[in-house]
């Protein structure tokens, strides 16, 4: 399944140190811009159709959030791993000011509205919680409602931090606390689903993909004349109806796939409007912000086991689509 996945940095002015890092010459966001560039120039880590931007924060004036443009969001082409306007972009990138994580991931989900849902994420980078006065799990309700997963990577952060780990949790996302630039690199490739719950959908897609290039394979190994007629014709025969074995198989599959994705957004329908009340309630000030936190966890992490679900779902039929 393809993704559009936004890469917000901070750029607070803390960003300039190394503090929490281990054995670091250089400071946090120094890493960062390396490690964003190499992800970049490597390319392993984005598949065909995937959608990427980067784009930097920060805080200058009190409850103001300035955005950094640095990469839009487009399609990847290995044709960015060398665009030399990148590199400019991402080496300007520069430390100051607080860190508005709250109001900087409010404006990001606006630029992925246009993408599916469940196909989009963030992945924020940072090394504090919000210090600029609002609480960021607030903008957990923005992005269950339009289906935005948050994947967090903090520098040296705690491992339980009490703001970011469960902002990215409730959101189907994964929270990483890193120290070194191993496993910075790690932490920032997108997570794609995989899972035992659909080995069995796996298993046909990827025979059926299989058999697809062997028939290929024969075809070019008889046009270089490596392949007898009396050969050619009889696995050219063999692979043909394994083929055609399968394709009932992967027509089952995705008539049941299509109906457990009915079925589950269907079953978004109430936690949602839950959720839309308890943040009108928290609006009118009936109910405070801890208050609001008490009532909405256990919906919001039900919302984000669902969009997970919905996620895997759709990646599978992505697959399985693939595969005819």
């Amino acid at each position: 399944m393809t993704y559009s996945v936004i890469y917000l940095i901070d750029c607070s002015k803390s960003m300039n140190k190394d503090e929490g890092l281990e054995d670091m010459i250089t400071s946090k966001l120094n890493l960062v811009k390396k490690g964003i560039l190499d992800l970049i120039a490597n390319g392993k880590a984005f598949k065909e159709g995937d959608k990427i931007a980067v784009m930097g924060f920060k805080q200058k004036q009190l409850g103001a959030v300035k955005m950094v443009p640095v990469v839009p969001l487009q399609s990847y082409t290995p044709s960015l791993a060398t665009d030399p306007a990148i590199k400019e972009s991402v080496s300007k990138l520069v430390g100051e000011g607080g860190t508005p994580i709250a109001r900087a991931i409010r404006e990001t989900i606006t630029l992925l509205m246009d993408e599916p849902i469940g196909k989009k994420g963030i992945m924020l980078i940072t090394d504090s919680s919000e210090n600029s006065g609002e609480d960021p799990r607030l903008v957990v309700y923005d992005a269950l409602l339009n289906g935005v997963r948050i994947d967090i990577v903090g520098l040296g952060t705690p491992a339980d931090d009490p703001t970011l780990k469960p902002l990215a949790e409730r959101t189907g996302g994964r929270y990483s606390t890193v120290v070194t630039p191993q496993d910075f690199d790690k932490a920032i490739v997108w997570d794609r689903f995989s899972g035992n719950a659909f080995d069995d959908i796996f298993f046909v897609a990827y025979n059926y993909a299989q058999l697809k290039g062997e028939a290929r394979k024969i075809e070019e190994e008889r046009a270089a004349g490596r392949l007898g007629d009396p050969l050619y014709s009889a696995r050219k025969s063999e692979v043909a109806a394994k083929i055609e074995a399968l394709k009932p198989e992967i027509a089952k599959k995705l008539s049941e796939l299509h109906a457990k994705l009915d079925s589950l957004k269907a079953s978004l329908n109430e936690p949602i409007n839950q959720l839309i009340e308890m943040n009108s309630r928290l609006k009118r000030r009936e109910i405070d912000a801890d208050g609001y936190f008490e009532i909405a966890a256990p919906i919001e992490e039900k919302v984000g086991r669902i969009n997970c679900e919905i996620a895997m779902v759709q990646q599978l039929l992505d697959s399985l689509n693939n595969s005819k």
